[in-house]
């Protein structure tokens, strides 16, 4: 698991993860446009889904449809990029840290406490 995969997960788990994600991808891939962060945000959260989770694929097909997106934070102006974001966000936040293999705690944590 590189450093990337690292944050993005890490982003994932906090308590804005959208906008903490897409902080995540401008300081690691330097764009401004949410609007192609989040297309490119669907293709690096689906490899750390497919790589770390069982997905079910008929079952984030019904989360993608409208009457579900609610459950994911989707607001109806969203576009489906977005919204794939969204939802892959959500899966990510609600596994458990120990499906994540090679997932380092932060620095912070590591560090002895000198007396």
């Amino acid at each position: 698991m590189n450093k990337t995969e690292q944050l993005l997960i890490r982003a994932c788990k906090t308590q804005d993860p959208h906008k903490r994600v897409l902080n995540v991808y401008r300081r690691r891939y330097f764009t401004t446009d949410s609007g192609t962060a989040d297309f490119y945000l669907v293709q690096i959260l689906g490899q750390i889904a497919e790589k770390y989770l069982a997905l079910n694929i008929l079952g984030l097909l019904s989360d993608l449809d409208e009457r579900n997106r609610w459950k994911y934070g989707v607001e109806a102006e969203d576009s489906y990029h977005t919204a794939c974001v969204k939802l892959l966000i959500s899966r990510i936040r609600l596994t458990e840290k120990d499906a994540f293999p090679g997932l380092t705690p932060p620095l912070r944590f590591r560090l002895p406490i000198a007396a």
